[in-house]
Order: C-alpha cells, then structure tokens, then sequence
C-alpha cells in the first residue's frame, strides 16, 4: 500500500475493504482505488465493479502460510499483549497454540493443524483457492467448510478473468504491470507487509512442507497457474 500512497491521494482510495459492512461497500464507486482481502463472489457483488479492473496478488502457498503462523506468533511477544487482549477467545486459543509450538518440530505444527477450529480452514488450507470460490452467502461453498467439488477447476476459471495478475515473489514487477495498467509511474515495491514474530519457519525445509502439503494441493495448482499466466501474459490488460 506504501507504493500506492503517491498515487492516489488518501480520499480517492478505500484499502482493507474487508473491514467494512457489506452496506459500507457499497458506497465507494467514487473511489479511485479499492483493495481488501474478499472472496470473488463479493466483489462480484458490489454494483459499481464493472467500471474497475480487477486485480489479485497470488504468493508461494508455503511462504503464505508460514508467514500467517509467524503473523499470528508475534502476539505471544510482550509488544503485542494489549493487541493480544482484543483478540476474540477463539483467536487468542489459536495464539497460545502457536506460541507452545517448537517451529522446527514438523509434528508440533501437524498437531498444530489437526486441531483446528472450523473457521481455521479459511485461514490455512488452500486458503487463495478459498479467496477465488468461496462464499460467506452462500450454503455449499462456506469458507469454513470442505471446499466444494469442482472448486479447483471453478478457481483456475476465475483465475483466467482477472485483468490483472500479480506475484508476491516478483513484486517490483507486479507493481510495475499495476502502475502501467493505472497510468501511473514505475516505484519500487517497499517490504513492509511482513510477519513480525521473532521466530523463524523456514518453509523451505522440506520436512516442514511435507507437513504443510495436505493443507496447500489445491493452492499449489493455481498459484502455478497464476506464475505461468504471469510469464506468460506480462501485456494482460495494459
């Protein structure tokens, strides 16, 4: 969002959407720019969507989900206790959890991820599969539930319609395609979305991702997609 701020003066944008009433929502067409972490079908749902493009940033499904446990360990640290404090009970559980865990223990984090909570799912497995298919609204496609049948192929479709596609691990490219798309000059992309705990996970080591990879199937299929539609297509929608 650092790199956005000079392009669009703070009134003329609307960031973490996701915050807002779904009536808030609905008053931002005068908006220059719009972003947030909602599934698909919201922003299908907001009337004014047809005069945006629409844009998703997809990341290493193992990196993404190392650094959502190292997000939420840093409120085990004495810095983050009153933000602990406001934490709902379900979240704090989940919080101390992680905290007792032994990061380079592969079966502290499978423990880890055969206890989670029902609402747990949107956040750990498959969880941009979930962003492109799932639904709050709806019955068959819960965020908190298995994923549908056919949700692979519905994502990969969905995918396919984006107009833009960015890749967390080429950021200063993606910004770059952003900035082309919008008009808008060229600036590097600071780091400053990081986790924060002072524990490493390093995802890359590969007991850790054979622990993680019966949470990540479908996620690897479309950010392989993603990165291939990425190369691929460096002129979608400028």
């Amino acid at each position: 969002m650092d790199t956005l701020k000079p392009w669009f003066p703070e009134y003329s944008r609307a960031n973490y959407i996701e915050g807002l009433s779904p009536n808030d929502r609905m008053e931002l067409s005068g908006k220059q720019f719009i972003s947030g972490h909602i599934f698909f079908d919201e922003i299908r749902r907001l009337p004014y969507i047809s005069e945006y493009s629409l844009v998703s940033v997809f990341r290493d499904p193992y990196a993404r989900l190392a650094s959502h446990i190292r997000y939420m360990d840093r409120y085990n640290q004495t810095e983050y206790e009153a933000a602990f404090n406001h934490l709902g009970d379900d979240l704090k559980a989940i919080v101390r959890a992680i905290g007792q865990l032994d990061f380079q223990r592969p079966d502290d984090l499978e423990r880890l991820f055969a206890k989670l909570p029902a609402w747990g799912r949107a956040a750990y497995e498959n969880c941009q599969t979930r962003f492109l298919v799932c639904d709050l609204e709806s019955t068959v496609a819960s965020p908190y539930e298995d994923l549908p049948d056919g949700a692979l192929d519905l994502a990969l479709e969905r995918l396919e319609s984006l107009d833009l596609i960015g890749i967390s691990e080429a950021l200063d490219t993606t910004v770059g395609r952003l900035a082309a798309l919008l008009g808008r000059p060229t600036a590097l992309a600071p780091r400053s979305n990081t986790a924060s705990s002072a524990r490493a996970l390093d995802h890359t080591d590969p007991r850790i991702r054979e622990v993680m990879r019966p949470l990540l199937g479908l996620d690897e299929a479309v950010y392989a997609r993603a990165k291939t539609l990425f190369d691929q297509r460096p002129d979608v929608a400028i």
